[in-house]
């Protein structure tokens, strides 16, 4: 047990942090670094419908993130073997395959990705959410003239898809799972070559301190989302 010159420390530096993180929000420029404010009562659809029990990061998902409404997406980024931005959140294809294939994702050419495999209890909502993007097909970004799509829901997407379902009135926001100078290279490209919607719209960031000061060397001018490490610091 701790004595009372210990427990009274420690709950100084709790109450510490506490403060310090109250006045992070009440005043989040405060150590010079521009802080990214979002309005109130902005959705975000982590994964697309990951929490409504569609398969996470699929086009299945963010189509159905998109027709609920929500304001901004959220994915992750890795680069395949053979050089592809694939859209996916694990080092490996364990959990998404129901032990299947056990690879990491980037040991593998993109052809060579396994089928992903919905888990316990997702069918029902899957059905429900290829019947209602069906029903919008042709009449998303694009306008009725619009390509149709396929929504795959077992199945790792390529990071230009997910950007060719966008709309242009949508935030997005990337994280990068990998430290790859060429994966932010390719990022940067498809982004910076996008419309000037998605190039106002867009967040990318990284949880890994490393990876995230990488991404404020490659263009500052991109906001990012500071990780947890960084706003103690």
């Amino acid at each position: 047990m701790m004595d009372s010159e210990s427990y009274r420390t420690a709950v100084q530096v709790v109450c510490g942090l506490y403060v310090l993180m109250k006045l992070l929000v009440v005043f989040p420029n405060m150590f010079g670094k521009k802080a990214v404010t979002l309005p109130a009562g902005v959705v975000i659809g982590h994964r697309g419908s990951k929490e409504e029990g569609v398969p996470e990061n699929t086009l299945l998902s963010f189509q159905d993130a998109l027709l609920a409404g929500v304001d901004i997406i959220e994915l992750d980024v890795w680069l395949s073997k053979d050089g592809q931005i694939v859209v996916f959140h694990d080092p490996n294809f364990d959990r998404m395959t129901g032990g299947a294939c056990k690879e990491e994702v980037i040991s593998l050419d993109y052809k060579d990705f396994p089928a992903l495999v919905p888990q316990e209890g997702q069918k029902e909502r899957i059905d429900e959410a290829t019947k209602r993007a069906n029903s919008s097909n042709g009449n998303g970004k694009g306008g009725k003239t619009a390509k149709k799509m396929k929504y795959d829901y077992d199945r790792v997407p390529l990071f230009e898809e997910v950007l060719a379902l966008l709309p242009e009135d949508k935030g997005l926001i990337i994280e990068f799972k990998q430290d790859s100078e060429e994966l932010m290279d390719k990022v940067h490209k498809l982004v910076r070559g996008g419309s000037k919607a998605l190039q106002a719209n867009v967040i990318w960031f990284s949880l890994q301190v490393k990876i995230n000061n990488k991404l404020l060397v490659k263009d500052p001018t991109i906001p990012r989302i500071t990780s947890l490490i960084e706003m103690l610091r």
